[in-house]
């Protein structure tokens, strides 16, 4: 099998005072922001969970999310406080 390895990023959004439409997620800051795969809120549920699939390249990997709704205020998250990275070894 020449597959590559399939991952699932998983979180949780919380907070906000009004429901979120639309989540992106991206994977370093030279790539563009893609929609999260699995994302629904309607109703303003103080926890949400989300899933993403990324296929990965090795390296190190910044992960970050961002809210598209400029009536929503997500500071942290556009700060860059909750990006975390992680390093792939072997794909």
């Amino acid at each position: 099998m020449n597959e590559k390895i399939k991952y699932r990023v998983i979180g949780i959004l919380w907070g906000g005072s009004r429901p979120i439409k639309v989540l992106e997620i991206r994977f370093n800051p030279e790539d563009d922001y893609v929609r999260v795969d699995q994302f629904s809120q309607t109703t303003n549920d103080p926890c949400s969970g989300w899933s993403h699939a990324w296929r990965p390249t090795t390296g190190t990997h910044m992960i970050r999310l961002r809210v598209t709704d400029p009536e929503v205020q997500t500071r942290r998250l556009d700060s860059g406080y909750y990006v975390r990275s992680v390093e792939v070894t072997e794909v």
